[in-house]
């Protein structure tokens, strides 16, 4: 959870060593790398492992993750965000400061981000030319202080990591309050307070994007449907290799080499001996219950993570536009 509450007094007599203790209690959530790597593709059945070591172990991955993600982040940010003032020349510097900073692009990401993960941040900040800039910070590297019982954020922490020359790890954190910021530096060990300098914000310049109040990812509740839709399709595709590299049964046929059977399959003639047979050892699937499966699979991903199947027939065959965007 990157976001912690805290009563305002108890944060007015925080100490280095209190703040050290924040970021070791709430760093490195491994929440959000997992639904990152769902959605980039790297889902739990690509580490999929059987006892046999000579069977199919297909691993398929059906990015359902992604398609939630970008259906419910298109549909959301796709038309950009309109801004309206009475003050004429407010809107026009807000407007200079959104193109400075390609505020759409921006938005999108934030928008994607809150969609993986639950919730994102943004940090204001001054670049070289003294211009005001905002930027996404991942949900892992920002740590969110707001005061018990509010929304409004008392102080947020920063944590960035990057490698010097000799390959050693340096970990970066930014303690910001309303009024200044902590420096801290880590290099393969505890972190040494460099220095607090004051800053020009006037408030927190940290702002948290929420998905919903419970701060779940559009696809966080759908993990164990798109596991099992990955394993089924795998094991599916475990049968058809099976049954394609089946082995032969061959009965009472007497001495029949392996060089006998490579005669007969490039010949595509068989001569049985009385009582003789050959068959192959396949794995018998039954079609119609597999189908159902994946189907109602599917069905309920679309139904559980409020994104309908946009593919379907039945979905864009029977409405007009207006229903669609409804």
């Amino acid at each position: 959870m990157p976001v912690i509450f805290m009563e305002r007094s108890l944060l007015d007599s925080l100490t280095e060593a209190d703040i050290k203790e924040i970021i070791d209690e709430n760093e490195g959530h491994t929440k959000y790398a997992r639904l990152e790597g769902y959605y980039e593709g790297d889902h739990d059945i690509l580490r999929h492992t059987k006892k046999d070591s000579t069977a199919p172990n297909n691993r398929l991955v059906n990015n359902m993750a992604k398609y939630i993600t970008d259906t419910a982040t298109g549909y959301f940010i796709g038309k950009p965000v309109v801004y309206s003032s009475q003050n004429d020349a407010y809107l026009e510097a807000l407007q200079d400061i959104f193109d400075y900073n390609d505020e759409q692009d921006e938005n999108m990401e934030l928008a994607k981000g809150a969609s993986i993960n639950g919730d994102c941040f943004e940090m204001l900040y001054m670049d070289e030319d003294a211009q005001i800039r905002f930027t996404k910070v991942p949900p892992d590297g920002c740590i969110y202080i707001c005061e018990t019982g509010y929304n409004t954020p008392m102080a947020a922490i920063r944590i960035v990591y990057s490698k010097d020359k000799d390959k050693n790890i340096i970990k970066k954190v930014e303690f910001w309050t309303a009024q200044d910021c902590w420096y801290f530096r880590s290099i393969n060990g505890g972190a040494e307070l460099l220095d607090i300098r004051e800053h020009y914000w006037g408030d927190v310049p940290f702002v948290e994007y929420i998905n919903n109040e419970e701060r779940l990812g559009d696809f966080e509740g759908v993990i164990t449907l798109i596991d099992a839709y990955n394993r089924v399709e795998s094991n599916t595709a475990n049968f058809f290799q099976y049954n394609d590299e089946a082995l032969l049964k061959v009965l009472k046929m007497g001495a029949v080499t392996s060089q006998d059977i490579a005669e007969m399959k490039e010949k595509g003639a068989i001569i049985l001996e009385d009582g003789g047979d050959i068959q192959w050892l396949i794995k018998e699937v039954s079609d119609t219950a597999l189908e159902n499966y994946k189907k109602r699979l599917r069905e309920d991903m679309h139904i559980f993570s409020a994104v309908p199947n946009l593919t379907d027939a039945n979905f864009g065959g029977n409405l007009s536009g207006v229903a669609v965007s409804y």
